[in-house]
């Protein structure tokens, strides 16, 4: 899993155009969901890194994207715009698995390019991580489908022109996958408010409308590859909290060398090193273990077990990481002055989305054990 030279390229590419692209508009913004079309140019940026079409095959506009390579570019992102592209990702990716081809011709194009915002409207009021007990309904009937749905932390959900809605088919008793078309299906959403990730768009969703039959993807209970959408998602914040932390560490070392106490930079203090030693090392081993996913994907190896355990560690890991780290700047670590207090609770929110930290531990523990604890 050696850096070679096409992702060192690769890594200082993106890194510029967050620079030089992304942050110049971003800057002095308030903390709030970001107007859409300040979205749809970031995600234009990121489309061309190809970073949307890594599962893509390339009759349909694959960018040939390592999964260890696109990796590099989701910890170059801000956090709410890296969860606004994994949410993009694995719309593209859902249509590439179960979507028929006048599906695809319709929305590929647009979504790949970053011109179409996709959003990923799964859990409920009253259901979270038990996803297969959605309460929401499709109903079949000639060439449409009654959807009704009723759903809630829905990514991007006021500003995409697609949603991918997770309910139950009455006729079959399975769930199934739907893409919702904003632009011509009646939908109601509204940003909450949320303590993290604030310039990102987490939603309440209700539709209750028709749409094309053939907008019903494949059974999400059947498919294999709907199922192994969460692998990537899993990784992907997992890398975004290591990114946060990250940041944290080298705002705590550049501190340290700076900050004087007792007539010396707090840098020369043996308990600061060993702040900023311990955060350092447990962020490296956690990109180590998303890496080692990437690649166990790439390899076309199973990867829920290392999926599951890199999300576990990197995110739970990043909090304490960048607890640290703060604790380096002392008083001024938890003031609004310094950085610390966003980081930490854009990482705190990491720990949520595609399976908690506590799903995660119940995923390793049946790959390990072979028993299942959620039946």
């Amino acid at each position: 899993m050696e850096t070679d030279e096409t992702a060192r390229l690769l890594a200082e590419s993106v890194t510029d155009m967050v620079r030089r692209r992304i942050a110049p508009r971003l800057d002095g913004l308030p903390p709030e969901p970001v107007s859409k079309d300040v979205l749809v140019a970031c995600l234009r940026d990121v489309a061309t890194t190809g970073y949307f079409g890594v599962r893509v095959p390339e009759r349909w506009g694959g960018s040939g994207l390592t999964h260890v390579l696109s990796g590099l570019v989701t910890e170059a992102l801000p956090a709410f715009l890296g969860v606004a592209c994994i949410a993009q990702e694995a719309t593209i990716f859902r249509l590439v698995a179960g979507a028929d081809d006048a599906v695809r011709e319709a929305y590929l194009p647009g979504l790949l390019a970053g011109d179409l915002v996709a959003g990923s409207a799964i859990s409920e009021p009253d259901v979270g991580s038990a996803s297969n007990a959605v309460t929401a309904t499709i109903e079949r009937s000639g060439d449409g489908c009654r959807l009704r749905a009723g759903k809630l932390w829905t990514t991007n959900g006021t500003v995409a022109d697609l949603l991918v809605v997770l309910a139950r088919d009455a006729g079959s008793d399975s769930t199934a996958r739907v893409l919702v078309d904003t632009r011509a299906t009646p939908v109601t959403a509204a940003d909450l408010p949320m303590s993290g990730l604030t310039r990102g768009h987490l939603c309440s969703v209700t539709v209750d409308a028709t749409v094309p039959a053939n907008h019903v993807l494949t059974s999400a209970s059947t498919s294999t590859k709907m199922t192994d959408s969460w692998t990537l998602n899993r990784v992907s914040m997992g890398l975004l909290a290591c990114a946060l932390a990250r940041s944290a560490v080298d705002y705590a070392i550049a501190y340290a060398r700076t900050r004087e106490q007792f007539g010396r930079a707090i840098a020369r203090f043996q308990l600061v090193q060993a702040l900023i030693a311990d955060a350092a090392t447990s962020v490296e081993a956690a990109r180590l273990l998303c890496r080692r996913a990437l690649a166990d994907l790439d390899a076309g190896r199973p990867a829920v077990l290392s999926s599951s355990m890199a999300k576990l560690f990197a995110t739970e890991t990043a909090i304490q990481a960048i607890l640290k780290a703060q604790q380096v700047a002392g008083s001024y670590g938890v003031s609004r002055e310094l950085p610390f207090d966003e980081w930490l609770r854009d990482a705190r929110m990491l720990t949520f989305p595609d399976g908690t930290s506590q799903i995660q531990q119940l995923i390793i523990g049946r790959e390990l054990l072979g028993v299942s604890a959620f039946t």
